[in-house]
């Protein structure tokens, strides 16, 4: 399945907005439309989360959730486990870094469907969990 192109917001000076990238996750529904884009409310609900820890320099968020509390892909052997069932259009999750700070947060979003599972079209707010705010490894690079 292709990536989809991510969506992002032109890089402002350190005092102004921070620079965000959200790749949206491309769903079809069973019954045939696609399910609206995510990352108008997913950032909002991030930014929430992240804004209490300092002023935010850049933020990237992604479809899915920390597999198997992998919070900084890339580095070490990928954990082994089998994850968790995860509906489509449920879960985001993302880093926030922040200005005059090595730290990055890790912040995972969920929300909830409304109606039947196997047949639900829309979803609750979304709900945002701080999972880490510490400096990453060294050889960890933001996505």
């Amino acid at each position: 399945m292709p990536v989809p192109e991510a969506i992002q917001s032109p890089s402002p000076s350190p005092a102004a907005s921070p620079s965000v990238t959200c790749v949206p996750e491309l769903v079809t529904l069973p019954s045939g439309p696609s399910m609206p884009d995510e990352c108008p409310t997913a950032i909002i609900a991030f930014e929430a989360v992240a804004a209490r820890l300092g002023t935010l320099a850049r933020i990237r968020i992604e479809p899915g959730t920390f597999d198997c509390a992998d919070l900084w892909p890339g580095v070490g052997s990928p954990p082994i486990c089998f994850g968790a069932f995860i509906l489509a259009g449920s879960a985001m999750h993302g880093w926030a870094s922040f200005v005059g700070t090595d730290k990055v947060a890790a912040i995972a979003l969920r929300r909830s469907p409304i109606g039947p599972i196997p047949q639900a079209t829309s979803f609750g707010p979304w709900v945002g969990a701080l999972s880490a705010f510490v400096v990453p490894p060294a050889s960890w690079v933001m996505p």
